[in-house]
């Protein structure tokens, strides 16, 4: 389990709910937190906002969710 994923269901959140109030696309979001693509600058400092975190706590320098240590 990576970061954003960890954050989303912490808070009770689904995908579509997280896009709908970022603004960012459902596809791409969907993407990102099962790690079949990196973040792109403006959908990182999005969900930052949104969660309330850091940018590097979520993301590695290069766009990738940072995974959970369980």
């Amino acid at each position: 389990m990576n970061i954003l994923e960890k954050l989303r269901r912490e808070r009770n959140l689904s995908i579509s709910k997280v896009s709908i109030k970022t603004g960012l696309n459902y596809n791409i979001l969907w993407q990102v937190e099962k790690g079949y693509r990196k973040a792109y600058p403006r959908m990182m400092k999005a969900l930052s906002e949104f969660y309330g975190v850091a940018v590097n706590e979520i993301f590695e320098d290069d766009g990738t969710p940072k995974v959970v240590n369980r």
